[in-house]
């Protein structure tokens, strides 16, 4: 499953207020009427900046505002560790936080990377390659289009609102094909582009933005269960945070390659990027592939290239454990994985509780799969269940034939009872959906949770029961 990048945020600390230090995450406000909004709470080392004591307004940070801006009150608060600026006011629970400007690119193309593109693919695999296109790996990533964003852009549809009257969003277009969010703090607003969609959009879409060569994830993203723009994952409503920087583990489970500068947190080439994970990403860099097959078109023995198929059952898993495997640690840089490389020296895996449901960001489907029955009486890969060619996502007549590949249908109760309806839908009595509270994204008046697929098979008594009772009269 491919959704947006759920974001784990943390305090943002220490600002100065006049000459005194205040706590940012006990009062931004002068006024004591003006009820607090919390920083987002710390839950991985993927945190938002903590600014220091010393912090103060100064530099090219004050240069981001007005006159007329400073006038009214506001101020900008560097962090020079986060190269990031908080703005604020005195009179206000609200804040936005933006990147610091960066004026020169310094990451660049890598030549040798082996990577060249899903399109090299479709003049000798034209079938599997028109399928692929309407998968949710392939629409994983894509640059910001009017056919990628899935959110309006029309009002009333194109503002997001919040709880505190000093802010809101409004999505809006421009008349050369560029989408921004706009962000109205008070009387000052701050425009922050859309560069890249993460994300099919089955479940919701979050988008990301460039500074200079450093990729920041945006404040406002789109649910789909809604149709509507929605504080992104661990984001707080009333706040506007726009410097989260998107790290390589992130762009690594929504690219198919993206070169990055070694050893920084969010530093990327822009140019040579291979959106979505396509083709490369299961059978390796192409590049070989494509040339030695180019100079012999009649050698119909694949070279230089790898079937995930053909490999061992532990290979084949661990091609699709690079991103379905659950939380991790990386141990190599991204996208130096190979098909056929062994996961644990390119990955740390934390294992998951038994008792865990299925997490849409950490992408455990695999790891919750190995808890099954199914999985450890047999020799079953993702493979068996799964095309990677095509789209076949919420197809459970489809998936439950690949169910009686395996199990004979007499020795389902259900089966017996209610003949064909159950026969075509193994899916919802043996792999039940839950709420990742993980994935938490706020509106004015609630918090929303994906429900996503539990990929450990087994009996599930009340998930069997309502099903039964949808079906009965």
């Amino acid at each position: 499953m491919f959704i947006a990048l759920a974001i784990c945020a943390g305090s943002i600390g220490m600002w100065l207020f006049g000459k005194g230090a205040v706590n940012f995450t006990e009062s931004i406000r002068a006024d004591p009427q003006i009820p607090r909004i919390p920083a987002p709470s710390s839950s991985s080392p993927d945190n938002a900046p903590t600014l220091e004591t010393d912090s103060q307004p100064s530099g090219e940070a004050w240069e981001r505002l007005t006159p007329s801006e400073i006038n009214q009150g506001f101020q900008v608060i560097s962090q020079s560790k986060e190269q990031s600026g908080l703005i604020v006011h005195p009179h206000s629970p609200c804040w936005i936080e933006l990147p610091s400007p960066q004026a020169k690119a310094l990451v660049q193309p890598n030549p040798d990377s082996g990577f060249v593109g899903p399109q090299e693919c479709m003049s000798c695999h034209k079938v599997n390659y028109a399928s692929f296109l309407e998968t949710s790996h392939y629409n994983a990533s894509r640059t910001a289009s009017s056919n990628s964003i899935l959110g309006a852009f029309e009002a009333p549809n194109n503002r997001l609102e919040t709880n505190h009257p000093d802010l809101q969003f409004s999505m809006t277009a421009s008349s050369d094909g560029a989408f921004y969010q706009d962000v109205h703090f008070r009387s000052l607003s701050r425009r922050v582009p859309f560069d890249i969609v993460t994300g099919a959009g089955d479940l919701a879409q979050t988008y990301l933005f460039w500074e200079g060569d450093r990729l920041y994830q945006m404040h406002v993203s789109y649910y789909s269960k809604l149709d509507r723009w929605i504080n992104s994952p661990g984001y707080h409503d009333g706040t506007a945070w726009y410097a989260r920087e998107t790290i390589p583990k992130c762009v690594s489970c929504h690219m198919t390659y993206m070169e990055s500068l070694p050893d920084s947190r969010n530093r990327f080439q822009r140019t040579d990027v291979i959106f979505g994970v396509t083709c490369e990403r299961c059978h390796g860099p192409g590049a070989q592939h494509v040339e030695f097959h180019h100079h012999y078109p009649g050698e119909r023995k694949s070279r230089f290239i790898t079937n995930p198929s053909k490999l061992s059952r532990q290979a084949t898993n661990d091609v699709c454990a690079q991103c379905h495997l659950g939380s991790a640690e990386p141990l190599q840089p991204p996208f130096s994985f190979r098909p056929g490389d062994k996961l644990e020296e390119f990955w740390k895996v934390n294992k998951v509780e038994a008792s865990q449901q299925g997490n849409v960001h950490s992408s455990n489907q695999l790891q919750r799969l190995q808890m099954s029955k199914c999985f450890e009486g047999s020799q079953m890969t993702c493979l068996d269940c799964h095309d990677p060619h095509r789209s076949q996502r919420g197809d459970l007549a489809l998936y439950s034939q690949r169910c009686i590949r395996c199990h004979e249908p007499q020795a389902c109760h259900t089966s017996t009872r209610l003949g064909e309806p159950a026969l075509s839908n193994c899916i919802d009595c043996h792999m039940g959906m839950g709420y990742d509270d993980h994935i938490q994204m706020e509106t004015t008046d609630e918090i929303h949770m994906p429900l996503l697929r539990d990929h450990n098979i087994r009996l599930l008594p009340d998930a069997t029961q309502r099903f039964i009772e949808q079906l009965l009269p």
